[in-house]
């Protein structure tokens, strides 16, 4: 198995949002020493939601504290300081109570970026958001900050892929400026999740807040910045036959970076390299899980043990899902 990275076009995608954003690349999408070493020459800083990662960036990579944005949202005092420790200064906060922690221990002055529920904004049924401050809270956080040392450097937000469109995103950002003024903050984090064809429409709709504002506009993009960039090459370890069915079984699966088969239900492009006349197979994983399966693909009819094929769009979280279920040895990544 192998990760095979087009780094030209994982650089031109990058290259491309710079143009408008602040790109703040997402070590949970995928962390692999290669990959990071790779985008730490391109991109602006990290989202990070763990201590391990901070210290990795940190001490491995020789990222510089100030391009971390810790935005974990259950930071308890012990983390909060060990942040510190390593150098940090930029948090993200979702409630008061977090708001309050980072305020006792922080001795010296920290930025806050202020994560709101956007939910409150826009008409939504039956979703609840984890995280993210109500505009009761936020106006309780912009008080309490205020009469500290420290500073409120801007908002951030996410839109859920159940209510990510562009009305809702044009919505939202009317919204925080005519409730919070983000015009006049520092940052405005619009998080990632964004697919190719709502970008121009995002870039149009903020361009005049820009144009008279210092506001910089961050991008977390983690998916669509690694997927259509990334590929996992596979092997084919058996071709059976069960109840008339076609069963192809590969040395990867739920358990070894394609849990989103089950979990959001993907259907991935699967390219084989032989192109003859093909038929529906059903792919599954080697790990004795009877859930093991990935889907029905269509695969050339004379597919073989040993054959290999190309799982598409695999470079955000798949690396991340691998487990130690199996013990075996996780892809190789390949920069290319």
């Amino acid at each position: 198995m192998q990760f095979q990275v087009r780094t030209s076009e994982l650089k031109s995608r990058i290259e491309i949002l710079k143009k408008n954003f602040l790109v703040y690349y997402p070590i949970k999408a995928n962390s692999n020493f290669a990959l990071v070493s790779f985008l730490n020459n391109f991109v602006d800083g990290y989202e990070v939601d763990s201590l391990y990662h901070i210290s990795t960036l940190i001490r491995k990579h020789k990222v510089s504290a100030d391009r971390i944005l810790y935005s974990y949202p259950l930071k308890n005092r012990k983390e909060i300081r060990s942040a510190l420790n390593m150098g940090i200064s930029n948090f993200v906060i979702d409630d008061i109570n977090e708001c309050r922690q980072i305020l006792d221990v922080a001795s010296t002055p920290v930025k806050l970026i202020v994560r709101i529920d956007v939910t409150s904004y826009i008409k939504v049924q039956n979703l609840i958001v984890k995280w993210g401050a109500t505009s009761h809270e936020i106006s309780e956080i912009i008080r309490s900050i205020n009469d500290s040392i420290h500073k409120i450097n801007g908002f951030s937000f996410y839109l859920p892929q159940e209510i990510s469109s562009f009305e809702n995103f044009e919505l939202v950002i009317d919204k925080l400026f005519a409730e919070f003024d983000v015009g006049n903050y520092d940052i405005l984090d619009i998080g990632g999740g964004i697919a190719d064809d709502m970008l121009p429409k995002i870039v149009s709709k903020l361009q005049s807040f820009i144009s008279r504002s210092k506001t910089k506009i961050i991008i977390e993009q983690g998916q669509y910045l690694l997927n259509p960039t990334i590929d996992l090459q596979v092997n084919v370890l058996e071709v059976r036959y069960k109840n008339r069915n076609k069963m192809v079984f590969i040395d990867s699966g739920i358990y070894h970076g394609l849990l989103d088969a089950i979990l959001k239900k993907v259907n991935y492009k699967i390219v084989a390299g032989n192109t003859c006349e093909t038929e529906e197979c059903i792919v599954c994983g080697d790990s004795s899980d009877i859930s093991d399966i990935i889907g029905v693909y269509k695969l050339p009819k004379n597919i073989k043990c040993g054959d290999l094929l190309t799982i598409k769009g695999c470079g955000a979280y798949c690396e991340e899902f691998i487990t130690p279920f199996s013990k075996k040895k996780k892809p190789t990544v390949r920069l290319t």
